[in-house]
């Protein structure tokens, strides 16, 4: 029986029964060229997951391709994996624990649909620790779940590209049930004491899904994805991407999901994390609101849970411990071990969840499309607002209420870390003066005020004060009219988290 064959039959084993069955529903779908679920023919090679590995220096990890050689590389390093398959690789040269050998297995469950040049910038984290190793070794097994955060629920704590956020899953639940707390699972790894032999691991690997440093063109993979999907429309190889706004990008302006307004004293109520409004006195003096258009900042953080299961062990003596005899002397030696009582007490789970920021509602036409493999959303809302991405859009036709608000960042893609520049625009499109205008914008949580970087075109007072996503409210009052035909500009910048 040939190595590869063999191979395949400890992932048939592994799948079980259920798991064979959702197996073989997904791996239907390119048979017939549709995706069952959705109607829609399914992407072929969907695209990779770029992971970086770190660990302490000198760490090596060996992959292997399909031959009995495997290539080892040292960390840090990023190399490109395609969804929809489980990998063995090799752990060696571990400082601190010489002759040590790891095999852990990385589960690859999906990917995110962004240009190749923004995955490879932007790779999900896989950092080992000493502690993960130390623990392997003496019988526990460690895993990692790499997930990509919901932006609307995202955690408001700064975070670098090379540094996510990291939790680790109470002894009593499931990792993977607390991975999904935060977003949705793209990568699992698991580690313990199992060790595999060179041939093992060659006859485990599938040719054309490992894309190594240098490497620019991965030939397509020797066989299609397996990993069962539980039989749910999931982001799976086989069904594509997500949609653009509910994972990749997080969405900047507009009214937050419910239309702000205002206290019996006129003072601006309602303003939810994300809105960007004005308000302003029409030339009747009524108090009238203008909402920006949304924006789409692509970029995806990644959150990791860490789970350890360690073995359980009872030992019990009965008799004596040691007896040593002597001659000339008749001594009896014993030992008596110390009695250890252990307790961990701690709460069972702590769950938090933000309620939905609302519902989009449009009145006229909604487009969804494509521009350089990022999802751009525009949507028409009502008169005195537009929607769009970025660069800003063109002005509507005027209507009853004359103030138009238009927000644009000077990037709609970048890394954790890094700072955008946004803009606010307001337009008197009206044939009078309107007064008292104030802009607001009520930062998301993925989102930081760089201090003292607003600026604004017209004679203003700028003030801040949080919000209930653990960001800022930036507030600019206009003084003075502003008279028919004419504009004025706000900006800042923000540092993404």
């Amino acid at each position: 029986m040939s190595q590869k064959s063999t191979g395949s039959r400890r992932r048939v084993r592994r799948l079980g029964v259920a798991g064979l069955l959702c197996g073989l529903v997904a791996l239907s779908a390119p048979l017939a060229g549709q995706n069952p679920f959705l109607g829609t023919p399914a992407p072929t090679l969907p695209p990779l997951l770029y992971v970086r590995f770190a660990a302490p220096s000198g760490l090596r990890v060996t992959f292997y391709r399909g031959t009995r050689a495997g290539q080892t590389l040292e960390t840090p390093f990023v190399v490109g994996l395609r969804p929809g398959y489980i990998y063995r690789v090799e752990i060696g040269n571990i400082p601190q624990h010489p002759g040590l050998v790891l095999n852990p297995t990385l589960e690859v469950r999906g990917s995110l649909w962004v240009p190749s040049k923004m995955a490879r910038d932007n790779p999900a984290q896989l950092i080992f620790q000493p502690e993960d190793f130390a623990a392997a070794r003496a019988g526990s097994v460690i895993t990692r779940i790499i997930t990509v955060e919901r932006p609307d629920e995202a955690i408001p704590v700064a975070t670098q590209a090379n540094q996510p956020l990291e939790f680790n899953a109470p002894l009593n639940r499931d990792p993977l049930e607390e991975a999904q707390r935060h977003g949705r699972p793209l990568l699992i790894v698991r580690m313990g004491q199992r060790q595999m032999s060179p041939a093992e691991l060659a006859a485990e690997a599938i040719p054309g899904t490992v894309l190594l440093p240098g490497e620019r063109v991965l030939p397509a993979p020797a066989a299609p994805p397996w990993i069962p999907w539980t039989c749910a429309p999931v982001a799976d190889p086989k069904l594509g991407p997500y949609p653009p706004s509910s994972e990749i990008c997080f969405i900047d302006g507009g009214d937050g999901g419910q239309p702000p307004g205002f206290t019996p004293e006129g003072q601006l109520r309602g303003l939810r994390p994300s809105a960007t409004v004005a308000e302003y006195a029409d030339s009747q003096g009524r108090r009238r609101i203008a909402i920006s258009n949304q924006v789409c900042i692509c970029v995806p953080r990644f959150v990791v849970t860490r789970g350890e299961m360690a073995p359980e062990s009872n030992f019990t003596r009965v008799g004596a411990y040691d007896t040593t005899t002597a001659h000339g002397h008749s001594g009896f030696r014993s030992w008596w071990t110390t009695l250890d009582l252990a307790q961990r007490e701690q709460l069972d789970v702590v769950a938090s969840r933000q309620r939905a920021s609302g519902t989009s509602n449009s009145s006229g036409t909604s487009v969804i499309g494509l521009i350089e493999g990022l999802g751009v959303v525009s949507q028409a809302v009502e008169t005195g607002s537009v929607a769009s991405s970025c660069p800003p859009p063109e002005a509507t036709p005027p209507g009853e209420r004359p103030l138009l608000l238009i927000k644009w960042p000077d990037r709609c893609a970048t890394a954790i870390g890094e700072v955008i520049t946004f803009f606010l625009k307001y337009t008197n499109r009206g044939g009078r003066p309107i007064t008292n205008v104030a802009v607001s914008d009520s930062l998301t949580s993925r989102l930081e005020y760089v201090a003292g970087s607003a600026r604004s075109d017209r004679d203003s007072v700028f003030t801040t004060q949080p919000n209930e996503a653990g960001s800022l409210t930036l507030r600019w009052e206009i003084n003075g009219a502003l008279p028919p035909g004419q504009t004025g500009i706000v900006s800042f910048q923000a540092r993404v988290r």
